[in-house]
């Protein structure tokens, strides 16, 4: 089965695109429409509405910056 955010959350696009697990637990996930961060059992998401983005990489920096 595949995995669904809960409800009355979406993520902004139905293909991944990039995942990164982060050092601080979140799991980001990009998509051919944005970005959305998992993290506590709560998806947050990054759009832009006007101009969505597509998300082909996601990397963290030595300090933890995403």
């Amino acid at each position: 089965m595949p995995w669904q955010p809960p409800q009355g959350q979406n993520l902004p696009g139905t293909h991944f695109s990039a995942l990164l697990g982060s050092r601080h637990g979140s799991l980001w996930i990009g998509t051919t429409r944005g970005l959305a961060r998992w993290k506590d059992g709560q998806l947050r998401t990054y759009t832009d509405l006007e101009h969505p983005a597509a998300i082909f990489a996601i990397i963290e920096d030595d300090s933890g910056t995403i």
